[in-house]
């Protein structure tokens, strides 16, 4: 087979080369017949290169079954619209017709190695069963190889021209809708306080940085109220977007001054099949962004959250009113429940241990029997626990193990400072309970509990005791106040 191989180009080169040998001889012998020498070497080598086209079109001819009776299978083959050719040692020794045209532009290519023609092509990716895409010509192949009679010399290719399905696909998922919900950070608080035409300048500002925003883009924008904006784009603008990690948000950030911040949260659903399911990700993607501290976007995709910006201070956003909101519905899922469980992270601290006292209280006034999930063997906050001990809480502090077989339908889960469901003293006992609510002041993070009834988070707060003070006053009346060692 390898003799087959040897091109007519590389035996004529060997046969040209011991001509220039004697002649080379033939000159140093008889000097004086160096311009004949030349002259006939001229001669030769116009001849062999005409006579070399020539041949290897005789050659292409015989190969590819012209000026024969070809079988009934060549004959096929080579007809078939598929562009095929037939390898040997890497090499093409066959093609039909479409891989002539399509493939090699109507140019001659046996005998040549079939990475000339298709740059890039693996033999080991055409043999699996997506194949190998290629790109040839300006056209886009997939390329399907099989082994003949289970030899890996030989070899037969077929090239399936699927640039119009590869085009449209690439069109399709480029075209995917991307959906931004936008919300200006304390959009109140910001503008309250400011003269007339400093808030019209600032809130002009937001709506023209928002709309250039936007223009660079096919989508649209729309202000469904005086702080918040929906806005749609195609993928190809979210890939240019997130590549500029949302300058949009350093432009608007600029707006403000040292005395008067203004940001913005983005949340933004992408990668999913439909503008519904989109704008519900989008959705969880703000309150994301706002639960760890505002001033940032977070882009949801199927495989979970991406961050972007969150450089500022978070804000502080607290009001009496939903502190008071807050605390009035913990009282009434607690009253709704037969018993409550309190629990904070592995390693308890001081806040966790200090926050889950003053729920403990909070219990009491409600007038259900309530208990503190901890593992006093490991904490960091065990002279808190002791003295709160030596003030009467003595069966108030239980063990994860005997709080599993305390609990019943009704028992109600308290979380405090965390609200990540890996980070729990006793993941087991918040699996076991049907009825949870999270209070916690660290910003939101990916693998927050999705199933808690009532979920209070406020990043700007200093801890989860601070937030806990806050609802005590509304819960109860005057005389229901906490001792001096849960105040502390």
């Amino acid at each position: 087979m390898k003799k087959r191989l040897l091109t007519v180009d590389l035996m004529l080169l060997v046969l040209s080369l011991a001509c220039l040998l004697l002649a080379g001889a033939l000159v140093v012998v008889q000097p004086k017949a160096l311009i004949a020498v030349g002259a006939v070497l001229l001669v030769l080598g116009v001849l062999g290169a005409l006579n070399v086209r020539r041949i290897r079109r005789l050659v292409a001819r015989v190969l590819h079954g012209s000026g024969y009776d070809a079988g009934a299978g060549q004959t096929a083959l080579v007809r078939l619209q598929m562009p095929v050719a037939v390898l040997a040692e890497k090499r093409i020794v066959w093609y039909n017709d479409s891989f002539f045209k399509q493939i090699l532009a109507e140019k001659d290519a046996y005998l040549l190695p079939v990475q000339r023609v298709a740059p890039g092509l693996d033999f080991a990716a055409c043999d699996g069963e997506t194949g190998q895409s290629l790109d040839i010509g300006g056209q886009k192949y997939t390329c399907f190889g099989v082994s003949a009679s289970g030899s890996a010399e030989q070899r037969v290719l077929y090239f399936i021209n699927d640039t119009q399905l590869k085009t449209t696909a690439a069109e399709y998922a480029a075209s995917r809708p991307c959906v931004l919900h936008i919300v200006v950070d304390t959009y109140d608080e910001i503008l309250k306080e400011l003269k007339e035409s400093e808030r019209a300048r600032i809130s002009a500002g937001i709506d023209l940085e928002l709309e250039r925003f936007v223009a660079k883009t096919t989508g649209f924008l729309k202000r469904v109220s005086s702080s918040r904006y929906l806005a749609v784009v195609e993928e190809r603008h979210m890939k240019q977007i997130l590549d500029g990690r949302f300058a949009l948000l350093d432009k608007v950030r600029a707006l403000g001054n040292e005395s008067t911040a203004v940001t913005l949260s983005i949340g933004v659903g992408r990668g999913f099949s439909t503008f519904s399911e989109a704008e519900g990700m989008a959705a969880q993607a703000l309150d994301m962004a706002l639960g760890r501290g505002g001033d940032q976007a977070a882009v949801r995709t199927r495989d979970g959250y991406e961050f972007y910006g969150g450089v500022s201070r978070s804000v502080e956003k607290k009001n009496k009113v939903k502190s008071r909101i807050i605390a009035s519905a913990l009282a009434d899922l607690i009253r709704q429940s037969d018993s409550v469980l309190i629990m904070g992270h592995r390693m308890s601290d001081l806040d966790a241990v200090g926050s889950a006292a003053g729920v403990l209280r909070i219990c009491r006034i409600c007038s259900k029997p309530a208990a503190i999930v901890v593992d006093q063997q490991r904490t960091l906050a065990k002279p808190l626990i002791e003295r709160l001990k030596a003030q009467g809480m003595r069966d108030e502090f239980i063990t994860p193990a005997d709080a599993l077989e305390d609990i019943t339908a009704d028992t109600l889960l308290i979380v405090v400072d965390t609200h990540a469901a890996h980070m729990l003293e006793s993941p087991e006992v918040y699996e076991a309970c049907h009825r949870v609510v999270v209070i916690d002041h660290h910003r939101k993070m990916v693998g927050h509990i999705d199933d808690a009834v009532l979920f209070y988070l406020e990043p700007y707060a200093s801890s989860a005791s601070e937030m806990v003070a806050e609802m005590l006053p509304y819960v109860g009346e005057k005389e229901d106040r906490p001792t001096p060692a849960e105040a502390g």
